[in-house]
């Protein structure tokens, strides 16, 4: 896996790394070693975590974003992470 593309793994997670323990045991890595993950594994595990019902800015809160998946279009503050749901789980 490449630099960049851990980079853009952790940008979804805290600074503690989360997002690359997320990676690790999703692929069922030991001892959290991350060389037998390519950047298309990797590339499938984002595209697990991302949400497609998230939007930048919020029309309200300045301080949101904004849910397209609900009716109302809520003010949310996942930033697309679908870990972070405000209203609906991890596999929504």
């Amino acid at each position: 896996m490449t630099v960049q593309k851990i980079i853009e793994i952790m940008q979804l997670g805290d600074k503690k790394g989360s997002a690359l323990k997320e990676l690790a045991a999703y692929y069922g890595c030991d001892d959290y070693d991350l060389s037998p993950i390519s950047d298309d594994m990797a590339d499938r595990f984002l595209s697990r975590q991302r949400c497609d019902c998230y939007e930048p800015n919020n029309w309200f809160l300045p301080c949101c974003g904004t849910c397209l998946g609900t009716k109302e279009k809520e003010p949310c503050t996942c930033e697309g992470d679908r870990n972070k749901c405000n209203f609906y789980g991890k596999e929504k």
